[in-house]
């Protein structure tokens, strides 16, 4: 495997990573509602409930389901960012190679 394989695994391996995370998160907070639901809540005091869920702790989470999504985002944006560099080093390490075969030419045809 060379190195550009390599780095593309592992933006892979993150975003799968973060992708099983975040459909756990979204069968959990599923499961609380359908336990406000089988709880016979009604009225204000649901709609009270499903706030908490949303806003307090959620999956070890105290931000609560808000804070889990909003931290999800944050860590798909970041992995964006490193494909972004991936990419430009690829472009450098390129345009370096293109480079250096232009002067080994240049050499050759000055020889």
């Amino acid at each position: 495997m060379n190195i550009d394989e390599v780095g593309l695994k592992a933006i892979a391996d993150e975003y799968d990573r973060l992708a099983t995370s975040l459909d756990t998160e979204i069968i959990n907070f599923g499961n609380a509602i359908e336990g406000v639901a089988n709880k016979g809540i009604d009225g204000e005091e649901c709609a009270t409930k499903l706030l908490e869920l949303w806003t307090t702790n959620v999956s070890g989470y105290d931000g609560g389901l808000e804070k889990v999504m909003t931290t999800y985002v944050t860590e798909l944006r970041n992995s964006s960012l490193k494909i972004q560099d991936y990419i430009a080093n690829l472009k450098a390490v390129d345009t370096g190679k293109s480079e250096e075969l232009d002067e080994t030419i240049q050499v050759e045809k000055n020889a």
